[in-house]
């Protein structure tokens, strides 16, 4: 998704982060994304973890222009934190896979209303197994192309 944005974006991985305290994170590794970010611009940070409005008001201390919201965080709590920072809101590709296409329109919608503004969202699902219903991916991309029509 970042390459649709602004493909010279720096995209730090920190898939690790939700796996210690918020307070571990503004202590040890925030100074040092901090000085990644003032020389890696554009910057950007991808979250997988499920719990990004945890460290979204230590993020909003990062010139950041880019966010991977990992499914199951608190998306409008992370949208007050970051008002300005594009979000790739991030589907579960378990949900994906043994849900019907009425819950995956309601995750996305759900996604979608909470973002803020659209031109500041976009949607993803990666790591989909074998055997996600394609009726699935559609439903995703129907909810996805009637938020595109209303701007």
């Amino acid at each position: 998704m970042v390459e649709h944005i602004d493909a010279s974006c720096f995209l730090h991985a920190n898939c690790s982060v939700p796996m210690i305290s918020p307070n571990s994170y503004r202590t040890m590794q925030l100074p040092v994304e901090k000085q990644m970010a003032a020389r890696l611009q554009p910057f950007g940070i991808h979250h997988c973890g499920d719990n990004l409005q945890r460290y979204a008001s230590a993020y909003a201390e990062l010139p950041l222009s880019f966010v991977d919201v990992g499914w199951g965080s608190d998306v409008a709590a992370c949208r007050k934190a970051l008002p300005e920072v594009f979000f790739n809101l991030r589907l579960s590709p378990v949900r994906m896979l043994t849900c019907t296409p009425p819950e995956i329109v309601a995750d996305t919608e759900s996604l979608l209303r909470a973002a803020g503004p659209l031109e500041l969202a976009g949607v993803c699902c990666i790591n989909m197994d074998y055997g996600t219903p394609n009726e699935n991916i559609f439903a995703m991309y129907k909810v996805v192309a009637k938020y595109r029509e209303r701007g």
